[in-house]
């Protein structure tokens, strides 16, 4: 039972459901704060619950494009074509840390980030790379980049 004055969970029956695996027909999503809770069959929601009913529309969860060089231009297509989360493989800290930060409260998907490429001593992409000349430049990138707060390292 949700405490007093929280909002009540929502079961939605679209048809189908695709859980990322299976195609799922006659199920009902139940939606929590923001988030899926559970997959159940609609006869076992209590008969008082609110269901919404949505026939012809498939619910699935949101892609992940795993591989990108973000731009803000990009930001709202993404949600419009089903990508909930990006992962940007290569912008200046310096940029796209300020975006992530404000993903949260734009129409925008996720941003998971790596910042730079960590390179060599001659970038093979000067404008989203960070040269390193030797091992010992190339731990302390490693190090200043993780400090920084990225989702992983390139």
């Amino acid at each position: 039972m949700p405490e007093q004055g929280a909002p009540i969970p929502t079961p939605f029956v679209p048809n189908p459901v695709f859980d990322g695996e299976r195609v799922l027909a006659g199920q009902a999503v139940v939606v929590d704060g923001g988030r899926i809770t559970e997959v159940v069959s609609p006869s076992s929601l209590p008969p008082d619950v609110p269901v919404v009913s949505e026939p012809g529309c498939t619910l699935m969860p949101g892609l992940i494009d795993i591989h990108m060089h973000f731009m803000r231009w990009m930001g709202p297509l993404f949600p419009a074509y089903g990508v909930t989360t990006v992962r940007d493989t290569g912008n200046p800290l310096g940029w796209v840390l300020p975006w992530r930060a404000e993903a949260p409260g734009r129409p925008w998907p996720r941003i998971l980030c790596t910042g730079p490429l960590l390179d060599g001593p001659v970038p093979l992409h000067p404008h989203v790379s960070r040269a390193c000349k030797d091992l010992d430049d190339a731990a302390a990138a490693v190090r200043e980049t993780a400090a920084a707060g990225v989702d992983g390292i390139k």
